[in-house]
């Protein structure tokens, strides 16, 4: 298994609406202001922890993947890409985003595609099944 070493993200992967874009751009303030705060793994585990914290309440934007059969729908999708794009080691489904620990094999595309064709799938099938459209 390929393991990288460091993964950098922008945010967390959400449904479309559910931090207020107030807080959003909050804690990206706070996170490019102060020049004291290093740059390293533990520095952005707090930094990251926070958006989870916002998104662990579940106060705000939809909270579609409450839906059983929604959350059925990206359980399913997680497990059809398992053994091609990732291993699949463990998955939590929460209203409102999806926690999810993979392996890389050797041989796997980039993680940003198999993600990118994983979170446009099920917002299409989603959509579908919610009977509207729109940002997911």
């Amino acid at each position: 298994m390929n393991v990288p070493e460091y993964y950098e993200r922008n945010l967390p992967h959400r449904l479309a609406g559910s931090l207020p874009l107030e807080v959003i751009a909050r804690l990206k303030a706070e996170a490019a202001a102060p020049p004291d705060i290093p740059a390293d793994y533990a520095a952005q585990r707090r930094y990251f922890g926070r958006f989870d914290a916002f998104l662990d309440q579940a106060t705000t934007g939809p909270t579609w993947l409450r839906v059983p059969a929604i959350a059925a729908l990206v359980a399913e999708a997680l497990h059809h890409r398992h053994g091609t794009g990732y291993e699949l080691v463990a998955y939590c489904i929460m209203p409102n985003h999806v926690h999810a620990v993979v392996a890389l094999p050797d041989d796997a595309p980039p993680l940003l595609r198999t993600l990118q064709s994983l979170k446009a799938n099920t917002a299409i099938l989603a959509n579908r099944h919610l009977q509207r459209t729109g940002p997911f």
